[in-house]
């Protein structure tokens, strides 16, 4: 797979790191049963959840793409706020302001599309949490959990695909009555 995120962890300093850490397989590239769970996630205005990191759109919104990544999964901590040293520095996190899933012990980076053995992430990559939220916590958020069965539910397509094509109108109507 070739996705614009790896050309982002190609340009990091810590190429040689990650490539060692990959080989040690501390860290994974997100395997392909993920990457179809991710393809069968709805996302607003998206075809599906994969179009975001096809077009490059998971770099600089890691809190936002953590968040529909966690729709998939049961029990996780979101890290809401947090840094990542490795990505300081960089054009989507130049301060290095980083969100991301632990899940099982594996820290899921979305912005570098790896899959991270936690003590890996925290001792050598320089991962450092803040703020977090536990799926617990999360659930008792009513915009979150009807989020999430819209994610999941592949039944939504066709509704979906009417919703788009309601908002494109009303996009139409808005700019012409002057309306931003």
């Amino acid at each position: 797979m070739n996705l614009p995120s790896h050309e982002l962890r190609e340009t990091l300093n810590a190429k040689l790191l990650l490539d060692q850490l990959i080989n040690e397989k501390n860290v994974m590239e997100f395997d392909d049963d993920l990457i179809r769970k991710i393809k069968n996630t709805n996302v607003f205005l998206f075809r599906d959840f994969f179009q975001i990191f096809q077009e490059g759109l998971n770099i600089g919104s890691c809190g936002q793409t953590s968040r529909h990544l966690s729709y998939l999964f049961d029990d996780f901590n979101l890290i809401k706020k947090g840094i990542c040293k490795i990505l300081i520095g960089t054009k989507g996190a130049p301060s290095g302001e980083h969100a991301w899933l632990l899940i099982d012990g594996y820290v899921y980076d979305t912005t570098l599309m790896l899959k991270i053995k936690e003590e890996t992430a925290y001792s050598v990559l320089g991962y450092e949490p803040y703020e977090q939220i536990t799926s617990g916590e999360i659930m008792k958020d009513k915009l979150y959990v009807m989020q999430r069965e819209m994610a999941r539910d592949t039944s939504t397509l066709k509704w979906k695909k009417e919703l788009i094509k309601e908002f494109r109108k009303c996009k139409l109507k808005c700019s012409y009555l002057g309306v931003q």
